[in-house]
């Protein structure tokens, strides 16, 4: 789980096809734990905005995404003790969707009955 982005990161270009660091970004942090995710969030910060307002826009990002995987490569779960994590936690991921959907369905209804109506039956117009 993430607990804390980076509040700058480069978001792509659709001129020329480059995709955005988010994904990216995402991956790297959700192997680490919550205290770490804080550290190496501000850290990403720090180095994008320092080279990105030197006008050193390619080494912004080359150097935040180096030290994030630095960050995640020694401080993190290893990516295959992580895919064997999801993998595992995949199997229950579409029946607890379903069961989610159904008591949110539930939670309407009970919501639009719960709702105080007017009836007009028993009025009358003079």
């Amino acid at each position: 789980m993430i607990y804390y982005l980076p509040k700058f990161w480069y978001a792509g270009s659709k001129k020329w096809g480059i995709p955005s660091d988010l994904p990216f970004i995402e991956g790297k942090l959700q192997r680490l734990n919550m205290a770490n995710q804080k550290v190496a969030s501000e850290q990403y910060e720090d180095i994008y905005k320092h080279f990105h307002n030197c006008g050193e826009w390619r080494k912004a990002r080359e150097l935040a995404n180096q030290m994030l995987n630095d960050i995640a490569n020694d401080y993190g779960i290893t990516l295959k003790d992580y895919e064997q994590m999801i993998a595992a936690n995949d199997d229950d991921s579409e029946n607890t969707q379903f069961r989610v959907d159904l008591m949110i369905e539930k939670a309407k209804k009970a919501q639009k009955l719960a709702k105080p109506r007017i009836h007009f039956k028993e009025l009358k117009r003079a």
